[in-house]
């Protein structure tokens, strides 16, 4: 066999395979549509809305499983000039469903030389029902194009349970003194580098401090 004739062979097979597999998730699409239409065989829509049942009840228990309170740090990217993040926080703020939260923004400097070095935010948001995987979408959104939300040590999502010991730890993470003895110089630039540009300690609405 010549090599056009190999190709050609090789590109049929493709199409073939490519046309079986477009037939295949268009039934599914069909089943799917008759089963939301409740039009389907009695047989497979009884398994249908046995599974959205489970789906369900799963997605309840998840809910249960996680806290009222999401502990969230945003790291953007080094091209992101500061005030371009601190418009974005800005705007997360006001989002409708918020009605509790805490944010501050802290760097990496550790002498006043560097300060300002890799600034990032930390987030206290009280979800209030809003549904977790809800909250963290939105905010996913809000800061996908200035930072890597797919990636854990960049863009950090944390649930804190408010009956235990885990939500005070939190706030003395953002508000006091930090556990690592290595990251007190950096408070200290912190507390220089928001004197130098004009920030805030930390920013909040409906949390009272005792």
């Amino acid at each position: 066999m010549e090599d056009k004739d190999i190709l050609l062979y090789q590109s049929l097979c493709a199409q073939t395979d490519g046309r079986k597999a477009f037939i295949k998730q268009l039934k599914m699409s069909q089943c799917r549509m008759l089963c939301q239409l409740g039009r389907a065989e009695p047989t497979m829509q009884k398994l249908w809305d046995e599974n959205q049942l489970l789906y369900e009840e799963l997605l309840k228990k998840k809910d249960k499983e996680h806290s009222d309170i999401i502990f969230i740090t945003i790291n953007p990217r080094p091209d992101v000039p500061f005030d371009d993040f601190k418009s974005i926080m800005e705007k997360i703020s006001r989002k409708k469903w918020l009605q509790r939260y805490l944010y501050v923004f802290e760097q990496r400097g550790d002498t006043p030389e560097n300060a300002g070095l890799k600034p990032h935010a930390h987030l206290i948001l009280y979800r209030d029902g809003k549904k977790p995987s809800q909250v963290i979408r939105e905010i996913s959104n809000s800061v996908k194009h200035i930072t890597n939300v797919e990636h854990d040590e960049i863009f950090n999502v944390r649930f804190v349970n408010e009956e235990d010991q885990s939500v005070k730890n939190v706030f003395n993470y953002v508000l006091g003194t930090k556990a690592s003895v290595d990251k007190h110089a950096k408070q200290e630039i912190d507390i220089l580098w928001r004197e130098q540009i004009g920030i805030k300690k930390y920013y909040s609405k409906g949390i009272e401090f005792s």
